[in-house]
């Protein structure tokens, strides 16, 4: 009966043993696993993080390129009205020039693919809350640097519009063709040349009540875009050495 009654108790323990090694094989399987899938999660939001850098700083970019544009445009549009103003009788050439500058348009193409997908699921996976704070604020406003395109296209075709009845467009087309377009560096454009049979002297245009209102409402857009611009510039150094230090690598400035 003893030996009975021990035998009885080691095989209970041994189904005990056996039990709680099964248990912490499970256990120990389930932690490996989610260690191994937190991993892959900073792994990936690391590369998120590293894509987002090289396309907020092209971003950047095309938002310097945009505010010399619209800078360019404003100062082309001040020396219209201190034309308009003047009594001496402008260049043709220099007023054509003038003109032509409010005939481009700009608009960047931003792309916003890398903070979207850290945004929409691996935000909290970064360690510094400013950084985090910030990055969210970013994928909240980031539709303001694109929102002005339907608005500038709409007063460029009032101003075509105007044009075509008061102006002559190949006249104005040459001279675009034969510049640098406004905050550009050099030519990017192919040069043309249509034929004219005649050359018209566009002074008259500055004293159209509707012409100037028309620089004035162009004026308006460019001051509403460089302000959009200026606070998205405002941001974006230190908005990049927070991700630098996240991403632990040597400040870029």
């Amino acid at each position: 009966m003893v030996g009975g009654a021990n035998f009885k108790q080691i095989s209970i323990l041994g189904l005990l043993a056996q039990g709680f090694t099964i248990v912490a094989g499970i256990l120990f399987a389930f932690g490996i696993q989610a260690w191994w899938e937190e991993r892959q999660e900073e792994e990936d939001a690391y590369s998120f993080l590293s894509s987002f850098l090289v396309e907020y700083k092209n971003n950047v970019k095309l938002v310097e390129q945009d505010l010399r544009y619209r800078r360019e445009v404003e100062k082309a549009i001040q020396q219209l009205f201190a034309l308009a103003a003047s009594s001496e009788h402008p260049d043709p050439k220099v007023l054509d020039e003038m003109i032509a500058t409010l005939l481009w348009i700009e608009n960047p193409q931003a792309t916003w693919g890398a903070l979207e997908g850290l945004v929409l699921g691996r935000l909290s996976l970064i360690e510094n809350a400013e950084l985090r704070e910030q990055l969210a604020a970013l994928y909240t406003d980031r539709g303001k640097i694109e929102d002005v395109r339907d608005e500038e296209e709409g007063n460029l075709n009032a101003l075509l519009a105007f044009l075509r009845q008061k102006a002559s467009l190949p006249q104005l087309a040459n001279t675009t063709a034969a510049r640098k377009p406004p905050g550009y560096d050099t030519v990017v454009y192919v040069d043309f040349a249509l034929p004219l049979s005649t050359t018209r002297d566009h002074s008259e245009l500055l004293k159209n009540s509707e012409f100037l209102g028309l620089l004035v409402a162009k004026y308006w857009h460019q001051l509403d875009a460089s302000n959009r611009d200026n606070r998205f510039l405002s941001n974006s150094e230190s908005l990049i050495d927070l991700v630098e230090d996240e991403l632990g690598i040597e400040p870029s400035g």
